[in-house]
């Protein structure tokens, strides 16, 4: 009987995903259509938002300039080399309490915990790298990118970012994404390797002899768990939970769990009132269609030009006029030596229109911000203009880097951490950070971060020399500058790791060993000049010995 229960309350839990989904469909079908139209002139390989296109079809041919796929790519390469560039360190994970990271093993753990995420995230077989550069792309073109990192045992950590046609999200109270709605189509035979025989309904089984390559839709739901219980370890009593139906017969074939959200979302830029993101090419979608109207337009006119409409007389004089080049049209002249034939003008100007073209271009291309490593091309720059450069660039991407680091890459680094806790991979935690509860925060160093930072640098730089110079008059002056914290500084804006300097208490030992050297090369003056004395009166008492 209890039996029974369960499987009524699976089966009610089924329907009940499956019509929730049904209501997210209907309701962000606007949001479709929109996505469709940006696919077919931005994104052309990603137009699946209303049919499955066949793996290899032209899916050009509502395209007639591509200005907007390239910048798009370009984009996509921007945003990698600002927030995820694979040669850099660009997150860091430090404690919450300030005074913490001045320990010097605190600091230590970090930088190694901070080197085992990086050694994860770009491990050969996690995809990581690659699947960034989908997630950039999707976030320029739709506005909205979902990647699932799953811990797979024995195998590591991977990334897969999902086609967002397929994805269908939800937020909490707080505006966080929280749950999702996957859509997956499996053939027969990848459904059996992924849930088992026991696990597939019966009308899926029926397949697997006669057709093993038929597509079956599941869907995934990933949301909070009623049940949550922090204390257990159970898969059921998790914080999020993972329920797997087969849309066939409305039937679960899998459950599971998650401690943190495995689903970061990267978002462009939200209405309050949207879940979804709108994109650089939502906002220049108005200048892409004109821009292929004016290029197909172009194209006609030039087409014209060159093959030009000819203009004859009926008079029988010319049955037909042979326009291949070095032939005589006979007749091509009247009597008064007026012609006969003659093309035909359309009007039109082309260079007006290639004109009205690049502003068309450009405007585009700086939506997609291909603009934004543009700096002087023709001198070489002062570290300080290069700082005011990036100073600029951090001020046009801060919407855009706000949304990113609190959202996406803050959720990504907090799934690494759980995975590699749970994979036993986390090295010890120090004494005094298990004391202080072991909270930590996420920091970012890449060049964005350090471009906001850039200011600070300045005005440090700017304090640091003037009191330089001015020592030569006011020796005293240095004595109201902090070197320790201005080197703190430098360092941050530079994006260099915390163990590059000295803890303080090395520093301190330091200064002490330096201190002992000096008062003992003091003594050491002072001996040798009391003794130089000694000499010195030893010899003119035994000149005047002498005398």
């Amino acid at each position: 009987m209890a039996k029974e229960n369960s499987s009524n309350q699976n089966d009610e839990l089924a329907e009940s995903i499956l019509a929730r989904l049904s209501d997210l469909e209907g309701a962000r079908s606007t949001w479709q259509s929109h996505w469709d139209e940006i696919a077919r002139v931005v994104s052309p390989r990603d137009e699946e938002f209303f049919r499955q296109r066949t793996p290899g079809e032209k899916r050009t041919e509502n395209m007639y300039d591509s200005t907007a796929p390239l910048a798009l790519g370009r984009f996509a390469s921007v945003m990698d080399s600002l927030f995820t560039p694979r040669d850099q360190t660009y997150q860091r994970l430090q404690a919450n309490i300030p005074e913490l990271m001045k320990v010097d093993n605190v600091r230590v753990w970090f930088d190694s915990v901070t080197d085992a995420i990086f050694k994860m995230r770009y491990n050969p077989r996690a995809g990581f790298a690659g699947q960034m550069v989908e997630v950039w792309r999707s976030t320029g073109a739709f506005g909205t990118s979902p990647m699932m990192v799953n811990d797979k045992p024995g195998f590591g950590t991977t990334y897969k970012t999902m086609h967002l046609s397929n994805a269908y999200i939800t937020e909490s109270e707080s505006g966080l994404i929280d749950s999702i709605y996957i859509k997956v189509n499996l053939t027969v035979k990848q459904a059996v390797q992924r849930y088992g025989k026991e696990n597939l309904p019966e009308a899926v089984l029926g397949k697997i002899n006669s057709q093993p390559n038929e597509k079956i839709e599941f869907v995934q739901f990933i949301g909070p768990n009623d049940d949550f219980d922090p204390e257990s370890n159970a898969s059921d009593k998790m914080k999020f939970r993972s329920i797997h139906v087969a849309v066939m017969e409305k039937k679960i074939v899998k459950k599971g769990g998650f401690r943190v959200f495995p689903v970061p979302v990267s978002r462009a830029e939200t209405s309050p009132n949207e879940i979804y993101g709108r994109s650089p090419a939502m906002i220049v979608l108005p200048n892409i269609k004109m821009l292929n109207q004016m290029k197909k337009s172009n194209i006609r006119m030039a087409h014209k030009n060159m093959d030009p409409i000819i203009l004859m007389k009926d008079d029988g004089a010319i049955n037909r006029a042979d326009m291949r080049p070095g032939h005589v049209i006979v007749g091509g002249l009247d009597a008064n030596g007026e012609p006969n034939v003659q093309p035909y003008n359309p009007g039109g100007n082309l260079v007006i229109d290639n004109e009205m073209m690049e502003i068309e271009r450009a405007t585009i291309e700086r939506s997609f911000l291909n603009d934004i490593f543009i700096m002087a091309q023709d001198r070489e720059m002062t570290a300080t203009e290069v700082m005011h450069r990036a100073k600029e660039q951090a001020m046009l991407l801060s919407s855009f880097s706000g949304k990113q680091e609190s959202e996406f890459l803050s959720q990504l680094i907090e799934i690494e951490m759980d995975n590699l806790q749970v994979s036993g991979k986390l090295p010890p935690m120090p004494p005094e950070l298990i004391e202080a509860e072991g909270e930590w925060e996420a920091v970012y160093t890449g060049p964005t971060a350090r471009s906001r930072k850039a200011e600070e640098a300045i005005g440090s730089q700017q304090v640091f020399q003037a009191a330089i110079e001015a020592s030569n008059f006011i020796p005293e002056i240095l004595d109201k500058v902090n070197g320790d914290e201005y080197l703190e500084i430098i360092r941050e804006a530079g994006g260099a790791p915390n163990k590059l300097l000295n803890s303080d208490e090395e520093v301190a030992e330091i200064r002490e060993l330096r201190n002992q050297a000096e008062l003992e090369q003091q003594d050491a003056e002072n001996i040798q000049g009391v003794t130089q004395a000694g000499l010195n009166v030893a010899k003119v008492q035994e000149m005047a010995g002498a005398e």
